[in-house]
């Protein structure tokens, strides 16, 4: 028998790509306006989002206490990959020039400051449930990098349930 799996969350999976020759911390990662405070734990919309969902923006790590900070280190030439569960968002409506759906990054050397991941040049404006986005930064010197992005589904697997008898 198979059985569908449905996850009630989305999957942000951030590789952060250190382009540069040497080693860099990462202490600080912020995100825009997009983490929402509510959602529809059974899909009763498209989108699974309340109209009256709040959205937020929000930073892991600081860079100025060092017992908050991220600690993401990263050799030369290396990447790392980071993965969140967020609930679904549709915090980008019509009538906004600006995506909320940004990333920046924060080392001891540099500010990465918030680039968009979703903007107008994509076909999305929401990350629906279930969905895996995955977000490739290249930091390619310090405070210049450029972003990658894709939705994609979150993958399929074959699990071999013993039976029960």
């Amino acid at each position: 028998a198979s059985l569908s799996l449905i996850r009630s969350v989305a999957k942000l999976k951030i590789e952060m790509v250190n382009e540069l020759s040497r080693a860099i911390t990462v202490n600080e990662m912020s995100f825009g306006a997009f983490m929402a405070d509510r959602f529809y734990l059974f899909q009763e919309e498209k989108l699974d989002v309340p109209s009256d969902a709040v959205y937020d923006d929000i930073t892991y790590g600081s860079q100025d206490d060092a017992s908050q900070r991220l600690g993401i280190d990263i050799e030369g030439g290396e990447s790392r990959v980071l993965v969140l569960y967020i609930y679904p968002s549709y915090a980008w409506t019509s009538g906004t020039t600006d995506s909320p759906y940004t990333i920046g990054f924060r080392t001891p050397n540099a500010v990465y400051p918030p680039l968009p991941f979703i903007s107008g040049t994509n076909p999305y404006n929401y990350i629906a449930r279930n969905t895996q986005v995955t977000i490739r930064a290249l930091l390619h010197t310090d405070s210049n990098f450029e972003l990658d992005f894709a939705a994609e589904d979150w993958g399929t697997a074959t699990i071999d349930v013993p039976s029960f008898d």
